[in-house]
């Protein structure tokens, strides 16, 4: 459940990042609905990594192309970080759903253990993707908890 709810988070952080607050509130409930819809399918289909990997590997795409266009269009603090992040992550995924991956190094790692170590790297870039765009908010904002200047909805 937790899982499937970060990764709904995550694309709501996304959204937010490219349409703005009224948007991102506006899709918030509709996105745990999908990660908690996620999470019951895992719990009629079980025993395959199908449906993560289905699940996980839209809203990572849905990020990227997010990020990428953030990054070339708008110049958003932090986009190319994001987008370093995104793809990380996703290679991670691959290695992840190819059990016929192991890595020795001084301990051996199945490829769960191979997309943790990926994986780790991947959230390296993502915290300092958000540290960048974070920075670029008032200091007001921060202190207040509080966001006072809302993106402009954009078609």
């Amino acid at each position: 459940m937790a899982l499937g709810l970060v990764i709904a988070l995550f694309v709501v952080g996304a959204i937010y990042d490219l349409w703005g607050l009224r948007v991102a509130r506006r899709l918030l409930p509709i996105l745990i609905a999908i990660g908690s819809a996620f999470f019951a399918l895992t719990q009629i289909i079980t025993g395959t990594f199908l449906v993560f990997l289905i699940y996980e590997g839209v809203a990572m795409f849905l990020a990227l192309i997010i990020y990428v266009h953030s990054a070339k269009t708008r110049g958003h603090p932090g986009a190319k970080l994001m987008v370093a992040g995104v793809l990380i992550t996703i290679i991670a995924a691959a290695f992840q759903a190819n059990r016929n991956i192991e890595l020795t190094v001084i301990w051996t790692f199945d490829h769960n253990g191979v997309f943790h170590l990926i994986q780790m790297t991947g959230l390296v870039a993502l915290v300092a993707g958000l540290r960048a765009a974070l920075e670029t908010v008032p200091e007001a904002s921060r202190l207040s908890g509080r966001v006072f200047h809302e993106k402009p909805d954009e078609p």
